[in-house]
């Protein structure tokens, strides 16, 4: 239990975020407060009885505002301690936090409940492409002419010619829309910020076919890094690659068209990783960032894309561990997703 210095009180806390591979656990928390000023809360994770993580994470509250506040938690190796490893924990376990806060905030509340939900990508530095299906998307008979980049730039993704435009389609996941693709439609955007550097992406769609279905990719000369590309390579393999610089990773094979999340980062001092639904699923120690991304395009300009997308966020940083937990766990809580 953390004991916290005298100014904090403890609290017992559910943990609800799922191992996440080695690196350990998240949780995510949100506070508000009467006044400003920065604030740390400490957390140790407990399963039977037993410290199995422990983490901090450090806030700048604003009056009147919900503030959220990512902790990833670390594995217990340094504690000292008789814990079991990460990938011990199951979700049948119950697991708890203790966790140290300051005596002028109310208790913690779960981040998903919060009414600035969908604020959320927008807190996280580096926001480069965040599309949304149901809001700024522009149709001219139902189909996309244009959906409109939620984050920080003027950077929508756009298509002019009719036969390449996909539709909107209605209550698809938890009630909200999304953008359908049907094998010939791709919506270009610019992608040039993303080369010569890191980039952390999310996508949450459903495909609707076990044929080649690319996510992303581009038209640029096709030489060794030149292009992004993202998406499933054949039934049972996804693809996170910079031309001829490919991680391939194996997935289950494709039944019946069912809505995923993905993230897929890449670090130009680590390599890339690649999560399916928060877990990490593939890696390795390739950093050759892309050369240039020209023609990006989303839906594909080859292979296309056949199935649904309901959200894309793209961001030009290799997003920390505490970041990366809070964009999926906003994700999973807005589509219902497992």
């Amino acid at each position: 239990m953390t004991q916290g210095a005298d100014t904090s009180s403890p609290h017992d806390l559910p943990l609800p975020e799922r191992v996440v591979g080695a690196a350990g656990y998240g949780f995510s928390l949100s506070f508000a407060r009467e006044r400003s000023g920065d604030t740390t809360v400490r957390i140790d994770a407990m399963a039977n009885g037993r410290t199995v993580a422990h983490g901090e994470g450090s806030a700048t509250l604003m009056p009147g505002r919900n503030t959220p506040l990512a902790i990833a938690l670390g594995s217990p190796a340094d504690l000292g301690v008789d814990a079991p490893a990460p990938a011990d924990l199951s979700g049948n376990d119950q697991a708890t936090a203790d966790a140290a806060i300051p005596p002028d905030l109310p208790t913690p509340v779960d981040l998903m409940t919060l009414p600035d939900l969908a604020e959320i990508p927008r807190n996280v530095p580096g926001l480069l492409l965040w599309l949304r299906a149901d809001v700024g998307v522009t149709t001219l008979l139902n189909r996309v002419i244009s959906w409109k980049n939620q984050g920080m730039i003027a950077n929508d993704a756009v298509q002019g010619r009719m036969v390449h435009q996909p539709l909107v389609v209605a209550n698809v996941q938890n009630g909200l829309p999304a953008v359908r693709f049907d094998g010939n439609d791709q919506l270009d955007f610019d992608g040039s910020m993303l080369a010569a550097t890191s980039y952390t992406l999310f996508v949450v769609e459903a495909r609707d076919t076990a044929q080649v279905s690319l996510i992303l990719s581009g038209t640029g000369i096709m030489n060794q890094n030149q292009n992004l590309v993202f998406g499933y390579t054949k039934t049972n393999e996804m693809m996170l690659a910079h031309w001829s610089n490919d991680l391939l990773v194996p997935v289950p094979p494709y039944i019946n068209k069912t809505f995923e999340f993905e993230s897929a980062l890449f670090d130009v001092n680590v390599g890339r990783r690649l999560y399916r639904g928060g877990f990490l699923i593939g890696a390795d120690a390739r950093k050759e960032p892309l050369a240039k991304y020209a023609g990006a395009a989303l839906g594909s300009t080859y292979s296309q894309f056949t199935g649904d997308i309901a959200e894309i966020l793209i961001y030009t940083s290799a997003l920390s561990d505490a970041d990366r937990i809070l964009i999926e766990q906003y994700l999973k809580k807005r589509y219902a997703l497992p």
